[in-house]
């Protein structure tokens, strides 16, 4: 049809590399014309072209030219490019953005540059969170902030909990701020440590007991309750007695306190069917997170839930909003168990390690292992553990053993003397030294330093010995004993 168009009516000379459809009849002398993808000038617009009696196009032609690049790019606020460029992108050509800390990304963090110079998706938009609640250690006996702090937490922080000796933590000894303001778990308690039963419980208000029973429960017994007619549980409804360890202090690989605690805290019994939207109801190995409720929920109100570990969340978003129409925006979700299984750990034989806790094969999602050295040797940086991730990959590294003990060749003080060194210059854990100064020096810093267990000394840097302002004068008494040193400015007298 063109080749027909041309001998009629002209050489479409300048449109032809863009022509995408070309209709015409002879009896309207008329063509539509559009650019083709891949170039540019309109691409979705068509024009009429009519041809005159005298074989000449009438009114504007559409010049479409070859795009080979697309728009150049801005770096979205709150993030920051970790691949590509922002300019001069080709077509196959992809740039990666990723947020800041504390902001959580929506929409695609790598865009591609596509065919006609568009790009496939919008750059990802990094939004901020509020603050999760405030944590007070204080309130509960015996809780110490292990990590991260008490305050002014937001998306993605982390606060990590152990117990004074003696006790046991029950709950989870790491919570996290989600970017809905709510903490991934509650603030945990301790309780008095007990290898023989888990703490005792009560009947819910309103509720009874339906499997098992409220005390004298040991490791994998479980009790589940229920609510009277006219009330709803909220909360899990089965709670199973199974074996915590809680790392004490001094925080050390084999420093822990053992206890028997529940997996999670009692549930209780609400009003049934007092909010707009209808009650909810836990899936198995499932549970609240933050402070929202399965009973009485307003529109607006979300409630955000997770699944109790090893079991992963399936079909199903973690948050549900209450809509105005009476209905949750979304099913609840359900909690499956993992289906993978972290890699065999194989260790060096001359790596040093040994097994405290744990296995090295068969470990599912949330199993852990946790390491220590042999004699003369310690944990480099402290990581003496790994977890199983629910993608089936360890978390961290194999952890590293070094020869124990902390080195130092300073075996001489300016001014001064160093007592306690060895001729090796390596020193084992505990061990001391310390700093004098000769008469008329004044010591700057510490006067002894102890070798810590992560083979640093404490403090890290040794003192110096200084000659004061001053000038360090002995007063003696008349029968010649030295008391005490007294600094004498220049001009000063001695009465």
């Amino acid at each position: 049809m063109t080749d027909t168009i041309q001998n009629l009516f002209g050489t479409l000379d300048t449109i032809m590399k863009g022509i995408e459809s070309l209709v015409s009849s002879q009896t309207d002398m008329m063509s539509k014309i559009q650019c083709i993808e891949a170039t540019m000038g309109e691409p979705t617009k068509r024009i009429k072209m009519a041809c005159n009696q005298t074989g000449k196009w009438k009114e504007r032609r559409l010049n479409c030219t070859k795009i080979n690049k697309c728009v150049d790019l801005a770096i979205p606020k709150n993030a920051r490019m970790v691949a590509g460029r922002l300019t001069d992108n080709s077509v196959g050509d992809s740039t990666v953005f990723e947020c800041e800390e504390s902001f959580k990304a929506f929409g695609k963090k790598e865009i591609r540059c596509l065919k006609g110079g568009s790009w496939s998706d919008r750059p990802v938009q990094c939004k901020a969170s509020g603050k999760c609640p405030d944590i007070f250690p204080g309130d509960t006996r015996g809780l110490i902030l292990l990590t991260g702090k008490p305050s002014n937490n937001v998306y993605e922080d982390q606060v990590t909990f152990t117990c004074e000796p003696g006790l046991v933590l029950w709950g989870d000894d790491q919570i996290k701020c989600m970017f809905e303001s709510v903490w991934t778990q509650k603030t945990p308690i301790c309780i008095k440590m007990s290898l023989t039963e888990c703490p005792a419980l009560s009947i819910p208000e309103n509720g009874y007991i339906t499997n098992g029973k409220l005390s004298n429960n040991t490791i994998g017994d479980s009790v589940t309750f229920v609510c009277d007619p006219g009330y709803t549980l909220d909360g899990s409804p089965t709670l199973t007695c199974l074996k915590r360890s809680t790392l004490a202090s001094p925080w050390l690989p084999w420093n822990f306190t053992d206890g028997l605690v529940w997996d999670i805290t009692m549930p209780v019994c609400r009003l049934s069917n007092t909010g707009d939207c209808p009650d909810l109801v836990l899936p198995k190995h499932g549970y609240l997170i933050g402070g929202g409720h399965l009973t009485g929920n307003k529109v607006g109100d979300r409630i955000v839930g997770s699944c109790r570990k090893p079991y992963v969340r399936e079909k199903g978003r973690r948050a549900l909003e209450c809509l105005s129409d009476g209905n949750w925006d979304t099913i609840m979700f359900k909690c499956l168990e993992s289906k993978f299984t972290c890699p065999t750990v194989t260790l060096d034989t001359n790596s040093k390690l040994v097994v405290l806790r744990g296995q090295l094969s068969g470990n599912k999602y949330s199993d852990s292992i946790v390491f220590g050295c042999q004699s003369g040797y310690a944990i480099l940086g402290n990581i003496y553990y790994m977890v199983c991730h629910k993608t089936g990959r360890w978390a961290q590294p194999i952890p590293v053993c070094k020869e124990s003990g902390c080195m130092s060749l300073e075996t001489v003080l300016e001014h001064g003397t160093v007592k306690g060194t060895v001729e090796s210059g390596r020193y084992s854990n505990g061990a001391t030294l310390r700093y004098e100064c000769d008469e008329c020096y004044q010591l700057i810093g510490a006067d002894s330093r102890t070798c810590q267990m992560t083979g640093v000394w404490s403090p890290v840097h040794p003192p110096n010995c200084i000659e004061p302002d001053g000038v360090l004068t002995p007063v003696v008494v008349e029968s010649g004993n030295i008391l005490t040193h007294v600094v004498v400015e220049p001009g000063d007298a001695l009465l």
